[in-house]
């Protein structure tokens, strides 16, 4: 149980990086879109 909960806590904050580049990527996509139209 402790190893589990250690590695989660290792892979949180990259899940939460990778969430947040996702994030920008699709507003940066949504934004350049609505410029083109």
């Amino acid at each position: 149980m402790a190893t589990a909960n250690l590695a989660a806590g290792a892979l949180n904050p990259f899940r939460c990086d990778y969430l947040n580049l996702t994030g920008r990527a699709f507003k940066f996509l949504t934004a350049t879109n609505a410029s083109k139209i």
